[in-house]
Parts: C-alpha cells; sequence; structure tokens
C-alpha cells in the first residue's frame, strides 16, 4: 500500500530530475540551433556529448577520490567502456585556450588611461619616436615576442582597427572586441563567454564551492524602443565595468609576478544582454494575469448586526459542580 508520505517522498524525488532536465533541454536548445545552422549532424553532437560526459566523469571522480579508471567512468557516465578509452587517449585541441594577443591590444587599448581620451580609446600613430605613445608601444607593452606590425596586420584582418596609411594613424573600428571576420575567433568567444557562465551557474547549483556571482535581471511586456534603451544602457554599464576592471587585474597580475605569488588562477568577468519576442500566454496563465491586475472592489459595509438578548445562565455540569467542591 502507497501511503501519502510515499507519494510525497516519490514527488520531492521525481520533480528534481524534471527541473534538471528541463534546465538542460533550455541549455541545450541554442546549442542545437548552433549545430543544425553550421551543417552539423545529430551524430557529431552525439560525439561531442560523449567527450563531455567522459571528462565530467572523470573530473567528478576525482573530485571524490575514486580510481578515474576506464571501467569507474564507464560506470559513472553510461557510455560504453571501448569509447570511454578511445576519448581517454584522443584529448581535445588545446589551441581552443591558446592566448589572444590581439584581445590583449584591444582590452589595454579601451581601459588603459594612457591611450584613451576624454573618456574615449585614441587614435594612434603607427609608430612614434622616443617612446612616444603609439600603436607600436601599446603592441609591445603586452607581447614583445609578437611584432607590431603582425599584431596591427591581425586585427585589421578581423576588422578590430582601421590603418590611415597615408597619415600613419590607427583607429579601432568597433566598440567590443568581436572578430566578425573570424569564423573561429568568434566560436572561441562563444565557447569560452558561455562556458565559464554556464560552469558558473552549475557549480552554484552543485554547491562544490562557495558561491560564485551570476545574476540577471528580467523584464517582460516591453515594446520595441524600451528594450532598444535598455540595450544601450547595458552597453555603456558594461563599458564602465571594463575600465574599472581591467587596470585593477593588471595591477593585480604585476603585484603577484613581483611577490613571486603562485600565479595558477584564471577568471572571466562578462555581462550579456539578450531580447526575443515573448510567447503567448496560455489561456489559464492570462486568466490569472487578469486576476492578479483587476483592482479588487471595495467590500459593501455590513449592517450592523441587533444585539443579541443575554442568555439565561445554565445549570453548572457534574465536572464543574465536582471543581467547586475541590476548591472549596
Amino acid at each position: 500500500m502507497t501511503t501519502d508520505a510515499d507519494r510525497r517522498r516519490s514527488r520531492a524525488s521525481a520533480e528534481p530530475g524534471k527541473a534538471v532536465f528541463d534546465a538542460a533541454l533550455a541549455v541545450l536548445r541554442p546549442l542545437a540551433r548552433l549545430l543544425v545552422a553550421r551543417g552539423y549532424k545529430f551524430g557529431q553532437a552525439e560525439e561531442l556529448l560523449k567527450q563531455a560526459f567522459v571528462q565530467a566523469g572523470s573530473a567528478e571522480l576525482e573530485r571524490s577520490g575514486l580510481d578515474r579508471n576506464v571501467s569507474q567512468i564507464s560506470i559513472t557516465t553510461g557510455i560504453h567502456r571501448k569509447d570511454v578509452k578511445r576519448l581517454i587517449e584522443s584529448p581535445g585541441d588545446p589551441s581552443a585556450h591558446a592566448r589572444s594577443f590581439a584581445a590583449e591590444v584591444f582590452t589595454r587599448w579601451v581601459s588603459d588611461p594612457k591611450y584613451r581620451l576624454r573618456g574615449k580609446p585614441r587614435a594612434l600613430p603607427q609608430r612614434a619616436s622616443a617612446g612616444g605613445r603609439s600603436f607600436e608601444s601599446l603592441a609591445r607593452s603586452v607581447s614583445t615576442d609578437v611584432h607590431p606590425k603582425t599584431l596591427l596586420d591581425e586585427l585589421r584582418r578581423l576588422g578590430i582597427v582601421e590603418l590611415d596609411e597615408q597619415a600613419g594613424m590607427v583607429r579601432l573600428a568597433v566598440g567590443s572586441f568581436v572578430p566578425a571576420g573570424d569564423t573561429a575567433g568568434m566560436f572561441a568567444l562563444l565557447g569560452g563567454n558561455v562556458g565559464d557562465h554556464l560552469q558558473a551557474a552549475v557549480s552554484n547549483v552543485i554547491g562544490d564551492r562557495p558561491p560564485l556571482l551570476e545574476q540577471a535581471v528580467f523584464a517582460d511586456e516591453l515594446s520595441e524602443e524600451s528594450v532598444r534603451l535598455a540595450h544601450d544602457v547595458a552597453r555603456q554599464t558594461w563599458r564602465a565595468t571594463l575600465q574599472a576592471l581591467a587596470p585593477m587585474l593588471e595591477e593585480r597580475i604585476a603585484d603577484d609576478r613581483s611577490a613571486k605569488r603562485a600565479a595558477d588562477r584564471r577568471l572571466r568577468i562578462g555581462m550579456y544582454f539578450y531580447s526575443a519576442k515573448q510567447a503567448a500566454p496560455t489561456a489559464e496563465a492570462a486568466s490569472r494575469a487578469r486576476a492578479a491586475r483587476k483592482p479588487s472592489k471595495p467590500s459593501k459595509p455590513s449592517k450592523p448586526s441587533k444585539p443579541s438578548k443575554p442568555s439565561k445562565p445554565s445549570k453548572p455540569s457534574n465536572s464543574a459542580k465536582s471543581a467547586k467542591s475541590s476548591r472549596g
């Protein structure tokens, strides 16, 4: 026989599972949209998911202090042993985490006061004598291993900067580092930004570390004009945030280096904006919304009730009599 308590326990155990699958589906939809748009098939996506499961399973076993052998990973993830072995022996491409000097040049240009004028990035001479402010000095402040001309050519290829060859001046052409002409670069940004954002959200849900900053504001019933205004404000907010964070992080990197601290940590701080046409509410939801917005009518004052006649005192019960006698 199933009791109410059993049913409540069953619902409590089932609901988190459904919530996890609902959240996973919400995350997978845009990923599926990307892969379909680029011509990838389900079999290819399945292979990627297997690789992600093997990596996650291995990390979870390590966190739990268990052996990370092929059989244990197979049991943890549900992936066949031969696939686990194959995927372990074929690590991912390490170039996905390669350093981007072009992005670092852009970030320093928009955040370092030396390269800004009246709140905006300066136009810089390509070269300057006697160590003056120039694109070359900016590029060399980021790396002395890559020639400034190579970095300039890369930024021009990505559509990030414009070069006036006659005047010898270099100007930023965009307000954010989104290499529109570089599909691989755009996908690297997508994977890095969204991947770390999702890692922060998952860590907060799992609770395997102190809570990380992961906040958003949501609003609906807005006009297209209001959405555009909100987007403009969000862009301005991000520019101010970047200008505050980038110099501080540069100082901390230099301070850690001079103090010879173990500099083995990385971070990513970001901001995003998304808008879409809101889904039409169901009839039930629309009815609830109308009821919530409808002002309630003031209640009519009730008529005063007539005073009731005093009732005759009742005869004491046996218990009352015994109580009285006991007190006496």
